[in-house]
């Protein structure tokens, strides 16, 4: 998906952000539960997926974009567990997928091989 520019316009000036970021939302999720992005999946036209289809969810937002977040996750098929990757968009009412999700080989997803890490220290006995 092609990644637009910034958009130009007037800077605040930097004695007016301190009152904007107090003003700010407590920070999102950093990826969808399975549960949501099963939902999201759903929504855009993408079969009878269940949250317990879906694992290992990592997602890193745009730069630019803050609610657009470039999503890599697992998902069962019928061959097995497959990686898939799109771009997924933060809103008032959850999540929603705005690009095609394509297979995404798990062996060179990083952020995937981080995240499964992660989920298994989390279940590692103390």
């Amino acid at each position: 998906m092609a990644r637009r520019g910034r958009a130009r316009g007037r800077a605040f000036p930097l004695a007016v952000m301190p009152f904007l970021l107090a003003g700010a939302a407590p920070a999102a999720a950093a990826a969808p539960t399975p549960a949501q992005l099963a939902g999201a999946l759903r929504a855009f036209g993408a079969g009878a997926v269940a949250a317990g289809d879906v694992r290992a969810i990592a997602c890193t937002p745009d730069a630019q974009a803050p609610a657009e977040h470039d999503c890599h996750w697992e998902q069962r098929t019928a061959n097995g567990w497959t990686g898939y990757s799109t771009w997924l968009a933060l809103a008032g009412n959850g999540w929603t997928v705005i690009d095609d999700p394509l297979p995404d080989p798990v062996g060179r997803n990083r952020m995937l091989e981080e995240e499964r890490q992660r989920a298994q220290d989390r279940r590692a006995p103390d």
